[in-house]
């Protein structure tokens, strides 16, 4: 299987989208745009423009658009998840080279063969193919350097999936990959060695090895063929919350790290210090994550259906493992909320 990195060219975005020289369809968001004038700067006729908000990751209103009979010998996706995640669907359902330009390292779309779709607004994960190119502009990753932040969080994932993982195994619902175990867990360890042995300034300003980090969470769920050792109990309670309000995945997973970590009777001092050095809570306040809603959604939280996690046996009542979650969310300055 291909690594992303093969496919990875470091150049100038405005300068590879300008010297396209096929047929082919941009699909971008709109935000990401306005940041470096896109639309201002792009003179090319073989680009066909598409904002993510036209079809945004809607399968049905995606091959609606697709109906109109474009005619493409490429598609490029410039943006967080949605772009890419929009252009790879394409690329794979029409069979044609796939471009991924990421904006921000808030996600690991750009380094996996899968797409998250919705119809009927019921999101999915639906197989699609790795881009055939991956475009890294440093100047541009720069203007979201607080996005890109967020992204080591879905790294850090790896602390809780990888037991849950385990847990299911021993439970006998998944097959445990030894070789893939392995590599989860090493690049769990490289990462929080890194954090927490590099300073913020270090950390954030060094946008390619952030880039290889998140990007190599992509490569293990290519190699496993979902994201079972990338994804656990902390996701289940980062999808609740982020169905309540609009947060950035990279606080509502490290919350969901921190908070199912103590069910696994697993915590760790050290993933705490390195949300602290990668300050993924200072804003929360701003996105309306209060200790109330916290309790609420750990409250009503529900196992994901194919996904046995300690979702599926703990006690959310238990009263020790409660008081520990209100001291953490009092050290993060989570305040109690209306």
């Amino acid at each position: 299987m291909k690594n992303f990195m093969d496919v990875v060219l470091k150049k100038d975005i405005m300068e590879y989208l300008n010297g396209v020289d096929k047929k082919s369809l941009l699909i971008y968001s709109p935000t990401s745009a306005q940041k470096i004038n896109l639309l201002e700067k792009i003179n090319n006729k073989n680009l066909i423009l598409l904002d993510t908000h036209v079809t945004d990751i809607d399968i049905d209103k995606i091959n609606n658009y697709l109906k109109n009979d474009i005619e493409i010998e490429s598609v490029i996706g410039f943006g967080g998840g949605t772009a890419i995640d929009i252009a790879k669907y394409i690329g794979n359902k029409m069979n044609i080279e796939i471009v991924a330009i990421p904006s921000m390292l808030s996600t690991n779309v750009y380094s996996t063969d899968k797409v998250l779709m919705s119809k009927d607004n019921i999101v999915s994960t639906l197989d699609s193919k790795l881009p055939d190119l991956i475009i890294y502009d440093e100047n541009v990753l720069k203007l979201s350097l607080i996005e890109n932040l967020y992204g080591f969080a879905d790294v850090l994932t790896i602390y809780t999936a990888s037991k849950d993982w385990y847990l299911s195994y021993k439970s006998g619902f998944d097959k445990l990959d030894e070789e893939l175990y392995k590599m989860d867990l090493e690049l769990l360890n490289e990462t929080m060695d890194y954090i927490l042995s590099h300073t913020y300034e270090e950390i954030k300003n060094n946008l390619f090895e952030m880039f290889n980090f998140i990007g190599r969470v992509g490569l293990i769920t290519n190699l496993y063929g979902c994201g079972r050792p990338v994804s656990g109990s902390e996701h289940i309670f980062a999808k609740a919350l982020e169905q309540r309000i609009l947060v950035p995945h990279g606080i509502s997973v490290a919350l969901g790290i921190l908070i199912m970590s103590l069910f696994q009777n697993n915590f760790s001092n050290d993933i705490e210090k390195c949300f602290e050095k990668l300050k993924i809570f200072d804003f929360a306040s701003k996105y309306k994550v209060t200790k109330k809603l916290v309790r609420k959604n750990l409250d009503e939280l529900k196992p994901r259906e194919g996904r046995y996690t300690i979702v599926n046996t703990f006690n959310k009542k238990d009263i020790e493992i409660n008081n520990k979650i209100e001291q953490i969310l009092d050290k993060f300055n989570i305040d109690e909320g209306e």
